[in-house]
């Protein structure tokens, strides 16, 4: 009996990804790019960590976000963390470096239809505290909607979440909603459907685009 031998075959590499940049004439960049340098000129002495400029979802996309607008004297890594006032929820806690002069700190996290606490820490002091009351989340198909928004559930709990590492679970839902829950499944961001769904890039950085 012959037997065939086997060959390698030879696969071509993975295509390079195309780097398509921003355009920085699209309509949308522009707004927020306004949007961006009205609120930081707001910004003024006055404006401590514990009497900052509050302006939730600053662009009009993220509910369960918004911006701190803070004067700082000097550089500094401040320690933010966000919960339901209720404490019901897990806390999301993240480092973000300030400069001297307005910085614009964007805060994430934040539950729906809820109170949030949101604490300010530098050097493990806390210099700053604001609660902020949220919008529920848009109507789920349940409402009798067209692309409702996604029902997140849990149907396996996590027995020892002390033991889990920190941080969201993303998931997009093609022509609805990008969107981030904790392991509980409480939905912490998500951006409006005026974003497509399907244009959604993490950088290097982390950072979302």
């Amino acid at each position: 009996m012959n037997k065939k031998s086997s060959s390698m075959v030879n696969m071509p590499a993975p295509r390079e990804p195309i780097n398509q940049k921003i355009d920085t004439n699209n309509a949308l960049v522009l707004n927020h790019n306004a949007i961006y340098e009205q609120r930081l000129a707001e910004i003024t002495q006055s404006n401590t960590c514990d009497k900052a400029i509050v302006t939730v979802n600053p662009y009009g996309t993220a509910p369960l976000s918004l911006y701190l607008g803070v004067w700082m004297d000097e550089a500094a890594a401040l320690e933010i963390n966000v919960v339901d006032s209720e404490a019901t929820t897990e806390e999301v806690r993240y480092q973000y470096d300030v400069h001297p002069g307005a910085n614009l700190i964007p805060v994430c996290g934040m539950v729906s239809a809820v109170n949030n606490q949101i604490t300010l820490r530098l050097a493990s002091q806390i210099v700053g505290q604001y609660t902020v009351m949220t919008d529920a989340l848009p109507p789920t198909d349940s409402a009798n909607v067209s692309l409702g928004f996604p029902i997140i559930s849990v149907s396996c709990p996590a027995q020892q979440a002390s033991l889990m590492e920190e941080g969201l679970y993303f998931s997009t839902y093609f022509d609805r909603y990008n969107l981030a829950f904790d392991h509980n499944g409480i939905v912490r961001w998500y951006v409006s459907q005026e974003i497509p769904s399907y244009n959604f890039v993490r950088m290097d950085n982390g950072h979302f685009l």
